[in-house]
């Protein structure tokens, strides 16, 4: 079943609500983490989200722009981060899922993207490749046979990247855009139908090779006549010579 929508808002001293637009009413309010060890309130700066399972809108990852990564379970009831961990030391600007609901990917202002687990916090690794920040991030598996998840990224280089996400994070491709792109949608993968002149050419160029492979056969065999022709002449010459 398809899942309930459920937009989600947040930014600047914003904390992260939930509303659900069939319900017509909010069903998660987060709650922000205990002072820190002075006792100070810490600051709330959400800059993107993702849910972690397109069918479960019941875990949500949260990057900041104090390089955190926090994820929010809704169904246990807590509205304080079940995970709450800083991530390298600059601000995080795009998140994307990543193989399964216990991975994330994070690019943040400098040209970083990295994987984090979302059980732990912990980074997992690293993208490289990368010469501008990335702006935004998308995963996307490119054939149902094919069970290997790929990363497009865009950045402010005015590249398009592809990675592979496996544990050697394979740069596959990067293309040059000209402008700088500030988001990355993948669609489904259809493949092109050849059109009726492309058919057309094919079979006459398939009879073209069927009909010079005919006479390259006579040809041979002509060839093959006329060699055994000249050994006949040379014998009846020895012959003569010898009489």
């Amino acid at each position: 079943p398809a899942p309930t929508p459920a937009p989600v808002k947040g930014g600047p001293e914003a904390r992260y609500k939930s509303k659900e637009i069939l319900a017509n009413g909010q069903i998660f309010k987060a709650k922000n983490v205990k002072n820190d060890h002075l006792d100070l309130r810490v600051p709330v700066w959400n800059t993107d989200l993702q849910f972690l399972n397109q069918y479960d809108t019941s875990r949500i990852a949260v990057g900041t722009r104090n390089h955190q990564i926090r994820v929010y379970d809704v169904k246990s009831g807590a509205r304080r981060p079940a995970v709450d961990a800083e991530v390298g030391e600059m601000p995080v600007v795009a998140m994307a899922n990543g193989k399964d609901g216990s991975e994330i990917v994070f690019s943040d202002t400098v040209t970083n993207v990295y994987s984090v687990d979302t059980l732990t916090g912990a980074i997992i690794g690293q993208y490289k490749g990368f010469t501008g920040v990335a702006t935004a991030l998308a995963t996307f598996i490119p054939f149902e046979t094919d069970s290997t998840a790929h990363l497009v990224t865009v950045a402010m280089d005015r590249c398009l990247r592809v990675h592979e996400m496996t544990k050697t994070r394979k740069l596959l491709h990067k293309v040059y855009l000209k402008q700088r792109m500030t988001a990355v949608v993948v669609g489904e993968y259809t493949p092109a139908e050849p059109a009726e002149d492309e058919e057309d050419g094919e079979v006459s160029n398939k009879k073209k090779r069927t009909e010079g492979g005919e006479d390259d056969d006579e040809n041979d065999d002509d060839l093959w006549e006329s060699m055994g022709k000249l050994e006949d002449k040379k014998s009846k010459k020895r012959k003569l010579a010898k009489e």
